[in-house]
């Protein structure tokens, strides 16, 4: 199943994994591990159902929470989803995605203080997680404090200065505080971070590169990567 997955054939990992669940219908690693290639495939209530199999199966193992909460919060139920994406990160505090994920739903049901606390205890445990980094970033930004918004994208391109997402977001921070005093470097590095196959917006490298070469180049990796660009009119 493993293999399968690796070699994008989902639909075929998850049968794989189907059949492995019959022989060991106790094994909640192997429910877990279907429940994500469901989740994978599109089908959350699927995924909900084999996740509480393998909850049943073992209530510790923090996977199957996680992706109990991955499968419950494309149904809206958002509230169940926190909780049980709550677990999970109790349970496993090194896993920064459940954390992360956590933070998220927290933020979604308006309880941005919360959220915030769970990233930074997160970061406090790991400090050069970028991406749990760049989802602080972006929650201080959304919630006005452009500051420390800004150290805080700055610190993501600490850790990993091709970090072209960090790159572009640090770019609009330092714009609207109409703080210009290093936005052509800041544009430098947002087209190295291109250059060396950062995934950016090719709006973002627009407005902040005259290299149409590297335009062009961005824009088709943006196409081949991201779905709804490729489908626009």
């Amino acid at each position: 199943a493993l293999v399968l997955e690796a070699a994008g054939r989902r639909e075929a990992a998850a049968n794989a994994l189907k059949e492995a669940a019959r022989h060991a219908p106790g094994s909640s690693q192997i429910l877990s591990n279907l429940a994500a290639s469901e989740i994978a495939l599109g089908r959350p209530q699927e995924a909900e159902a084999t996740a509480r199999r393998a909850i049943a199966a073992d209530a510790h193992h923090a996977p199957a929470w996680y992706n109990l909460a991955l499968a419950l919060a494309p149904q809206g139920r958002l509230l169940e989803a926190l909780d049980a994406a709550g677990r999970a990160a109790e349970m496993a505090p090194a896993q920064a995605e459940y954390a992360g994920f956590k933070s998220h739903l927290e933020a979604a049901i308006g309880a941005p203080d919360k959220a915030q606390a769970t990233l930074e205890s997160a970061l406090a445990r790991n400090p050069t997680h970028s991406q749990l980094r760049f989802q602080l970033a972006g929650l201080l930004d959304t919630r006005g404090t452009l500051s420390e918004a800004a150290d805080a994208y700055e610190q993501v391109t600490r850790v990993d200065p091709d970090h072209g997402p960090a790159l572009s977001q640090l770019l609009f921070v330092r714009q609207r505080q109409a703080d210009w005093h290093d936005l052509a470097s800041l544009r430098e590095r947002l087209e190295r971070s291109v250059e060396r196959g950062a995934l950016v917006s090719p709006f973002v490298l627009l407005s902040n590169s005259n290299s149409r070469a590297l335009q062009r180049a961005c824009a088709e990796r943006w196409a081949a990567n991201v779905p709804e660009a490729a489908e626009a009119p």
